[in-house]
């Protein structure tokens, strides 16, 4: 028998990995776990939500088993509290973990086309797996783990499609708010009226999670379209992000290693070992680290323009003028609200201005 040595940082590192794939391991096994039994989280009142796999993560077929046949999901109603994932690249999710994130902001797209159907919204995942496909970085991957409301939820809506476009094809924006909503309503007609499936003689899976969910459509896509995925459209501060799932960079091949076991940290620990990691600017030009962008937290409401010029650190002698061309002047109001959030926006200048200005589908 041959004796192999090896350094004790390599030891240590080999039982660290280790320990990590089982932390993922539970996680994921908490979830299928905790969907089969079809019941809420005792401690916490969260609900996970299986995607419905008929195959373990790691692609092996789990013997005498078939999810279909014995899956039981309740409906999807609107204050029910989901556990979704987002998959990132180290820079939004550095930032996410400063300033916090708005669904009603536009947030970059895999696919371009996406801007001129699904301009709004984050794209959310009840499945860990499908998080990864998403967020491709050359220095890190993320996954970020957060709660949302069912209210908060919506469905991706595409033009003339049941789901996403594939390569090669040509997808057409919709024109207006009208299209859009036909399509969207045409995905919840389609939802309300989703029949039982007859799996054998002996059986029938009912549809019933689907059918009386608050927004069919929406739990459709979420749970039963393959895609696992909605559009989250709420506010996120970053105290309720639960963890950053990451996955580094090899120092050894420069690679990032897609197989790897993903690392959960929590939003302290992540920062503290990312926060002065440095980023160029869009033009490509002053690398620095990340800082506060914005006046306001997502969900923070506003309090009044003094208050804004206090946060602004405006002298009083101005404030009057400043004040009298926002009200007066788009080209102002784009200025204020740069340093706001949605929320902020409305509640500053009303739903028709950031309709017109930020929301032109409607969503």
């Amino acid at each position: 028998m041959r004796t192999v040595y090896i350094s004790r940082e390599k030891l240590e590192e080999m039982i660290q990995e280790a320990y990590l794939g089982v932390v993922e391991k539970q996680i994921r096994e908490g979830l299928l776990r905790g969907a089969e039994e079809g019941r809420m989280n005792a401690l916490n009142e969260v609900r996970y939500i299986n995607p419905g796999r008929s195959e373990s993560y790691h692609g092996k077929v789990r013997k005498g088993y078939d999810y279909y046949k014995t899956r039981k999901e309740d409906p999807i109603k609107n204050g029910d509290k989901i556990r979704v994932f987002h998959g990132c690249g180290l820079k939004t999710a550095l930032d996410w973990c400063i300033n916090g994130t708005s669904g009603r902001e536009w947030h970059p797209r895999t696919y371009s086309y996406e801007a001129g159907m699904n301009p709004l919204g984050i794209f959310v995942t009840i499945d860990f797996e499908t998080a990864k496909n998403f967020g491709h970085d050359n220095e890190c991957m993320c996954i970020i783990e957060f709660t949302v409301d069912a209210s908060d939820l919506e469905t991706p809506v595409w033009n003339n499609s049941n789901s996403y476009f594939g390569q090669g094809s040509n997808p057409i924006s919709f024109n207006s708010k009208e299209d859009r909503d036909l399509q969207k309503q045409k995905y919840r007609d389609d939802a309300i009226n989703e029949p039982d499936i007859y799996y054998d003689r002996n059986t029938t899976i009912s549809r019933d999670y689907i059918r009386n969910s608050d927004k069919p459509e929406m739990a459709d896509r979420l749970m039963n379209m393959g895609e696992y995925q909605a559009l989250f459209m709420g506010n996120l501060d970053p105290n309720q992000i639960k963890r950053i799932w990451i996955n580094p960079r090899d120092e050894e091949s420069g690679h990032i290693n897609t197989t790897k076991s993903y690392i959960p940290l929590t939003r302290a620990e992540f920062l503290k070992r990312y926060r002065n990691t440095e980023f160029t600017d869009n033009y490509g030009r002053n690398p620095a680290p990340l800082e506060k962008t914005k006046l306001y937290r997502p969900n923070e409401d506003f309090a009044g323009w003094e208050d804004f010029f206090d946060r602004m650190d405006v002298e009083q002698e101005y404030r009057d003028e400043l004040m009298n061309d926002i009200m007066r002047l788009d080209n102002y109001k784009e200025y204020a609200s740069n340093e706001m959030f949605p929320k902020q926006i409305v509640q500053a200048f009303g739903k028709e201005y950031f309709d017109k200005n930020y929301n032109r589908f409607g969503q």
